[in-house]
């Protein structure tokens, strides 16, 4: 890896990629993942909202290797400074809750998207672990009420999980941190097959095929919705239009 004190050009060798006249020939390779990792850290900080950590020596922790800038720690809720040289400043909650054991962190904020790949996956990494499957699991106070009912579903318990505060900073004895399931910033298939599996395998599971429209959105529609639809009907699909809901 390479650290760079400021924004510049990098002078990379061309990428291997076929001709253009050989696209009919293009497949998909083997499914490929970037390396996965649990960090255990003593005496350590867990933020709320970003679920930053802070380790008993003032260093923000990064979970995993991505290629958006919003997800790096340096620029999180409470960032107001971030320097070349990698300080940062924080204004951190006034407010402290303390956990007395071994805690991992799950989060919960974000959008649809960020909870099923960034935080659920998470679950998938700490099976791996001899005790992962147990961890208390670190979580918004807010967390909505259909996200709780999500992680009931795949089998976590109310009592396993550890609820934090919007305005309180997390001091756990230690903090067991499961790295992203992402391969840039692509979903990994990894994520992909354990949630199909915690969510499909159930017996008696009445599966739906959803189509979602955005017909009465203002951007981004299917431009031959008329033609696909009959077709996705015929296959079993149900036909849901986003632009009815709130949310």
């Amino acid at each position: 890896w390479t650290t760079l004190a400021r924004s510049q050009w990098l002078d990379l060798p061309p990428p291997k990629v076929l001709p253009a006249q050989m696209s009919s020939g293009f497949a998909i390779g083997k499914p490929v993942t970037a390396e996965l990792f649990v960090s255990r850290i003593e005496r350590a900080d867990i933020l709320p909202r970003d679920f930053s950590v802070i380790t008993s020596d003032s260093c923000l922790f990064v979970d995993g290797l991505v290629n958006w800038p919003q997800y790096f720690a340096q620029r999180g809720a409470f960032s107001r400074f971030a320097s070349d040289d990698l300080r940062v400043l924080l204004d951190l909650p006034r407010k402290t809750q303390t956990f007395d054991g071994t805690c991992a962190i799950l989060g919960g904020a974000g959008d649809h998207f960020a909870w099923m790949y960034e935080c659920l996956a998470r679950l998938w990494v700490l099976d791996q672990q001899p005790d992962g499957a147990s961890l208390p699991l670190v979580i918004p106070e807010s967390l909505s009420a259909d996200r709780l009912a999500m992680l009931e579903a795949i089998g976590v318990s109310p009592g396993r999980l550890v609820r934090l505060a919007d305005d309180h900073v997390l001091a756990a004895r230690k903090v067991v941190v499961p790295s992203l399931l992402t391969v840039g910033d692509w979903v990994s298939p990894l994520a992909l097959q354990f949630l199909r599996r915690k969510f499909t395998t159930k017996p008696g599971l009445q599966r739906r095929r959803l189509y979602l429209s955005r017909t009465g959105t203002a951007h981004t529609r299917l431009a031959n919705e008329h033609e696909v639809l009959p077709r996705l009907i015929r296959h079993g699909f149900e036909v849901i239009d986003i632009s009815e809901n709130s949310q």
